[in-house]
């Protein structure tokens, strides 16, 4: 079994960070044989999204695509997990908000820590819209009533109210999310790589194309945000 472990403090995505991610990922799709992989965090947090504060001073340090540049390169990532070749499973070890929810959902099972796996999309808290590629992952990972209620309220989602929702299948306390998330990697690892990504590719083909730029108007969509 792989287990990869993002380990930077709150585990905001900038592009080096993403690049590092997409690097772990592809040492696991070129291995061979039986194989499903874990994704999971450390401490208080799975991770906290978008390097926000970051990637709004781009403007103001001389780099004005420095925030399309970071939604690329997390849409990309997205696109890749959404239909990796092998089972996948995130153990929510804590905080997942914004694009790291959404990298949560991305996988095919998700166990979340019970008292601190809260879940969030703040983007109407912040004042800002979501971009359509986001919201196209959110529209195919979340049953309809919940992704109404997450993304119009912006609300914290704790992890047992998540899994009565059905976007969390499994909860555990502590250290035990990893370990049930082994469990369950470990009864459905798989060695069928082609298939395993043929069956996702068709499964995800609509919100994939709109995550790679490849679906007309994927980019025509500008989130409004709160005037200045």
């Amino acid at each position: 079994m792989f287990v990869l472990t993002l380990c930077d403090g709150e585990n905001r995505f900038d592009p080096g960070t993403v690049a590092a991610i997409q690097s772990a990922l592809d040492e696991v799709e070129q291995s061979t044989g039986r194989a499903a992989l874990v994704v999971t965090g450390e401490g208080k947090f799975f991770s906290n999204g978008l390097a926000l504060e970051w990637m709004l001073r781009g403007e103001s340090e001389g780099d004005p695509g420095r925030s399309q540049r970071t939604l690329e390169a997390v849409y990309g990532l997205l696109a890749r997990v959404l239909t990796f070749p092998l089972p996948t499973v995130a153990a929510v070890n804590g905080h997942w908000f914004g694009a790291g929810a959404l990298l949560g959902l991305a996988h095919d099972r998700r166990v979340a820590r019970a008292d601190r796996g809260w879940f969030c999309m703040p983007e109407a808290t912040l004042g800002v819209g979501i971009a359509m590629p986001l919201f196209e992952v959110l529209r195919a990972t979340l049953p309809p009533p919940a992704l109404r209620d997450v993304s119009v309220t912006g609300r914290r989602v704790p992890a047992p109210e998540a899994m009565a929702a059905g976007f969390v299948e499994e909860l555990a306390d502590g250290d035990d999310v990893i370990a049930r998330a082994l469990t369950w990697a470990e009864a459905h690892a798989s060695p069928e790589r082609h298939a395993i990504a043929d069956i996702k590719a068709v499964m995800y083909s609509a919100t994939v194309a709109i995550l790679r730029g490849d679906a007309p108007g994927s980019r025509a969509h500008r989130p409004a945000s709160r005037p200045s």
